[in-house]
């Protein structure tokens, strides 16, 4: 153990519900029947809050519950043998993760706040039992991880044939469309990983991804203070991401 906290020991809880949470249209039960979301209410336990770096639960830890991020933002990580870490994904307001457990029933990786945040638990073995009865929940699922491999396959793709500007520019332009998908501002926002995790997570160095931004703001495409983020030319970012393709103003 490395004295990292995980949900279980994370006591400060807070009150509340899916039915009176201000995410629950765009969380995990969106699609699904009144009658059947209101169900949902005995699987959500209190989101527990975590605070800046503390783990929510490790890499090789038994797999036996998967979480939404309530507020704040949350990376997972995967350490080798060697001790090296890689940051694999960050999770936003209503996503859902720490379904890597699900095959051999242990987690590949470790989750960890990047910033104080409240984190719902949802037992999965109940989780199972309900998608047995409610099999349009089933398809959710199974649909939420389809787009989770599809985003880790695509990011595979971009590390091995991607510069390192184009990297960072489709990382800026996901954050993008991510907040506009919460009715958040897509063109102003602030970026939850550090420098370090984002380098990292880009398969890029830290001076590298420096050199990038500044170069984009020096360009007049971005306007970057400390972790908030200005899009000020968007249609020139989504040129830089995709050469090949002619983006017209809307």
């Amino acid at each position: 153990m490395d004295g990292a906290q995980t949900y279980q020991v994370s006591v400060n809880t807070v009150s509340e519900n899916c039915t009176s949470c201000s995410l629950a249209a765009g969380c995990l039960p969106k699609g699904l029947p009144w009658q059947q979301w209101r169900q949902l209410d005995a699987l959500a336990r209190h989101p527990a809050v975590f605070v800046r770096r503390q783990r929510i639960y490790s890499q090789n830890a038994p797999f036996y519950s998967c979480y939404i991020v309530k507020s704040g933002a949350v990376k997972t990580v995967y350490i080798n043998a060697q001790g090296q870490e890689r940051v694999l994904g960050l999770y936003l307001p209503g996503d859902l993760f720490g379904l890597d457990g699900v095959g051999d029933g242990s987690h590949t990786c470790s989750a960890q706040a990047l910033e104080r945040s409240l984190i719902c638990r949802i037992n999965f073995a109940d989780l199972e039992q309900h998608m047995a009865r409610m099999p349009k929940l089933q398809r959710l699922l199974l649909q939420l991880m389809s787009d989770q491999l599809n985003a880790a396959h695509g990011l595979i793709c971009s590390l091995s044939q991607s510069t390192a500007e184009e990297r960072v520019v489709r990382f800026i332009l996901e954050l993008s469309d991510r907040y506009r998908q919460r009715k958040l501002s897509g063109t102003e926002f602030r970026l939850a990983m550090t420098k370090t995790d984002a380098a990292n997570y880009l398969g890029l160095a830290v001076e590298t991804l420096s050199r990038v931004l500044g170069r984009l703001r020096n360009r007049g495409l971005i306007r970057i203070q400390g972790r908030q983020l200005q899009i000020l030319n968007e249609a020139a970012l989504k040129a830089i991401a995709d050469p090949s393709h002619i983006f017209l103003d809307s």
